[in-house]
């Protein structure tokens, strides 16, 4: 395999604290709103069409072009947004399969990655097919290339909630 392919990026800090907890807040506050197309996600994802306050609003948007340099500049190419922020909440119990953001080629993502709001919860490790295993300290983030070579799951809540920003981009 490629190395280009392995190449996954942390960065500790990348929210600020105050932030972060607006995020949170905002979700525990109007987790009424959440919704997806999918309904195994419908109770977990707020999104950002759902999200009224300016301040949050604004705030997705900032760390979704700050995280469009970092790309740009990790991987040395230019990307785009392929959607709006979302804020999610994973309950005690709940992970994700063995996937590849677009292992499939339908969604026509190039990049994935994961904000992470919160880090006082057990379980929930981010792990790849490759057994490589990432638990990201709260307001740090992980970014790395979509599709079938960076497969990946997200192991069982046990304990706590886990929040996280998802976010995916495309090359322009």
């Amino acid at each position: 395999m490629d190395k280009k392919f392995n190449k996954r990026i942390v960065i500790q800090n990348f929210v600020d604290e105050k932030h972060s907890l607006l995020f949170r807040d905002y979700w525990d506050t109007f987790s009424s709103l959440c919704s997806d197309n999918r309904p195994e996600h419908s109770h977990r994802n707020l999104h950002f069409n759902k999200i009224k306050d300016i301040q949050v609003r604004t705030h997705l948007k900032y760390y979704q072009q700050k995280l469009k340099f970092f790309i740009d500049h990790f991987f040395q190419t230019k990307v785009k947004p392929w959607n709006d922020p979302q804020i999610c909440r994973w309950r005690a119990g709940e992970f994700m399969g063995l996937h590849g953001d677009n292992e499939n080629g339908i969604d026509k993502v190039d990049f994935s990655a994961i904000i992470y709001l919160n880090d006082n919860y057990d379980g929930g490790s981010l792990i790849f097919e490759s057994k490589e295993t990432y638990k990201v300290k709260k307001n740090g983030v992980i970014f790395f290339e979509s599709g079938i070579h960076n497969r990946h799951r997200v192991s069982k809540i046990i304990k706590g909630y886990r929040y996280t920003i998802p976010l995916w981009f495309r090359f322009i």
